[in-house]
């Protein structure tokens, strides 16, 4: 039994394939199939399954998998140089990566037992770890959860969210912006960073009583420094 659940624009598609064991179980495996058919069991995490949710250009594949510690699930990056690492505990076995970038951001949701019901989006990448991504709002935004869908190479992400009591789709987009450049007084070496200022723009519903219609317009964008 085998299971397709994305595919890149190279052609190569990831899913899940069931692997025999010699103690007459099958276990379900994270694999990929490349453009020739070939089946790439990509293991686990030292447990007996693994399952790839998504893939991006640059044949990076995220998913979960059992640890050594029997029944703890973690997500997992994976690729062909690195084979599969472990991104650690995000305080749940119940998580969803929905979307990757080219650059291995992710974002996706996780079920919390405080958010049953729901779950709470996060933003992946290397130097962050998992940020829940309502931190990245400013505070009265009047944002009460959101779920976060998908990603692009420029870091906007979009998904379905709740404000003011009522669902919305958004999109979340990141601006970067130069601050004072830093001279270290140990040779004068001038040191450039960048702040990350996310603003949240939401197509709000207004209807018009008179007719009836639904009429989409753009209408909130909400910004925090990070």
């Amino acid at each position: 039994m085998s299971e397709a659940y994305d595919i890149n624009n190279a052609g190569l598609i990831i899913g899940s394939a069931a692997i025999p064991k010699t103690n007459d179980y099958d276990f379900n495996h994270a694999v990929i199939w490349d453009t020739d058919g070939n089946i790439t069991d990509l293991g686990t995490l030292g447990g007996n399954y693994s399952y790839s949710m998504v893939v991006n250009d640059r044949g990076q594949v995220a998913g979960s998998a059992e640890t050594s510690k029997r029944g703890e699930i973690h997500p997992f990056l994976w690729d062909q140089t690195n084979g599969m690492v472990d991104l650690g505990t995000v305080g749940s076995d119940i998580f969803w990566i929905n979307g990757i970038n080219n650059e291995g951001q992710m974002v996706g949701i996780i079920i919390l037992p405080e958010y049953p019901d729901g779950g709470e989006s996060f933003l992946y990448d290397d130097e962050t770890g998992f940020v829940d991504l309502m931190t990245l709002l400013p505070e009265k935004s009047g944002w009460s959860r959101l779920g976060a869908d998908d990603i692009n190479d420029y870091g906007q992400i979009v998904g379905t969210g709740t404000i003011n009591g009522e669902s919305h789709a958004f999109l979340m987009t990141p601006i970067p912006e130069p601050m004072t450049v830093i001279l270290l007084l140990a040779g004068l070496i001038g040191i450039q960073a960048k702040r990350r200022q996310y603003c949240l723009t939401t197509s709000r519903r207004r209807k018009a009583v008179s007719n009836r219609k639904i009429n989409w317009r753009q209408s909130r964008r909400s910004c925090r420094n990070t």
